[in-house]
C-alpha cells in the first residue's frame, strides 16, 4: 500500500508516518501541495492521500476571516 502524507510540519510527518511504516506500508511525505502533486504526478498509484489543513490561512485566503480560528 502506498500512502502520500502532506503536512507543513516535519514533526507531524514523522509522527504520523511511524505506525503505517511499522505495518509495512510505504509512506511518502510532502510538506506542501505542489510537492504532493509532483509525487502523485510522477506515480499516480497512491492508495491513500492524507493532507493537513491550515484552517487559519485558508480562511484568510478565501475571505472567511474570523471563521475557523482565522484572524
Amino acid at each position: 500500500m502506498r500512502i502520500v502524507l502532506v503536512d507543513a510540519s516535519p514533526m507531524v510527518l514523522r509522527t504520523v508516518t511511524t505506525r503505517p511504516e511499522a505495518r509495512g506500508r510505504r509512506v511518502e511525505t510532502a510538506t506542501h501541495g505542489l510537492e504532493a502533486l509532483a509525487l502523485v504526478g510522477s506515480n499516480p498509484n497512491a492508495d491513500t492521500v492524507i493532507t493537513g489543513i491550515d484552517r487559519s490561512n485558508s480562511c484568510v485566503k478565501y475571505g472567511f476571516a474570523g471563521a475557523g480560528g482565522g484572524p
